[in-house]
């Protein structure tokens, strides 16, 4: 793994990444200072001397093991955020548990699992909730209350997941929860309210729905800019819209 190659091969920025690359640089800078001061922590508690100016010392190997590894996240990072059409929009971002829920459809919405609370229930008349990760990321008390309106599709969130396989139940549970009389607000949630629930719904409406891919993105972002950051999600919804 070559990480000392620098970002030349990239795809050139439309906008100004200045504020990105310095957030990415502190955060750099601070899992440096963190990963320094356990490694003297660990010397420390077997009663060793440290002699950090001296390059016999292990601190030069495993900061060299440790900078080839952040520098390799850092150009990953980076390549998908320039591959990022809305960088704009997500400018906004307050963070996943501090954007509101997103009402995608008359009565569809999506957000996270801690946001599924009854205040929430109550305000938003969410009768059915379809939850895209596990049972333990969504509260257990709307399940317990009314388990014939609950529905689990334990999708995963990863740059080698394929988002399209939880697709069909998704379907085809968003479908028998529209049809009940019942149904006023479908809740659909994940952990965060970020990739699987978003993009879930993303494709839902734009099949079901036949919304304009671009304008249900920015519909979505509006309300939540936190939301559908997995660029291989992005790419998997793109194919199976088309």
């Amino acid at each position: 793994m070559k990480c000392h190659q620098d970002f030349s091969q990239l795809p050139v920025p439309h906008v100004n990444y200045c504020l990105t690359i310095r957030i990415l640089a502190n955060e750099f800078r601070y899992d440096y200072v963190l990963w320094r001061s356990a490694y003297a922590s660990y010397k420390l508690w077997h009663n060793e001397t440290l002699y950090c100016a001296h390059a016999y010392t292990p601190y030069w190997l495993f900061d060299r093991i440790w900078i080839r590894k952040k520098l390799f996240v850092f150009k990953v990072k980076m390549k998908f955020i320039i591959m990022d059409r809305f960088i704009g929009i997500r400018r906004r971002a307050k963070g996943w548990d501090f954007e509101p829920p997103a009402r995608l459809h008359t009565n569809i919405m999506f957000g996270s699992g801690k946001d599924l609370t009854p205040a929430n229930v109550e305000k938003y008349n969410i009768t059915h909730v379809v939850n895209c990760a596990y049972d333990k990321d969504s509260p257990s008390w709307f399940r317990e209350r009314y388990p014939a309106n609950y529905a689990c599709m334990n999708a995963q969130d990863s740059l080698t997941t394929d988002i399209r396989k939880w697709y069909s139940y998704f379907e085809s549970t968003m479908d028998s929860f529209l049809r009940d009389s019942t149904s006023k607000t479908i809740y659909v949630h994940c952990q965060c309210g970020i990739n699987r629930s978003g993009f879930l719904s993303l494709m839902y409406i734009c099949k079901k729905f036949h919304y304009p891919f671009d304008s249900a993105i920015n519909v979505i972002l509006t309300q939540r800019p936190s939301a559908l950051t997995n660029q291989v999600f992005m790419k998997q919804a793109q194919e199976f819209l088309r």
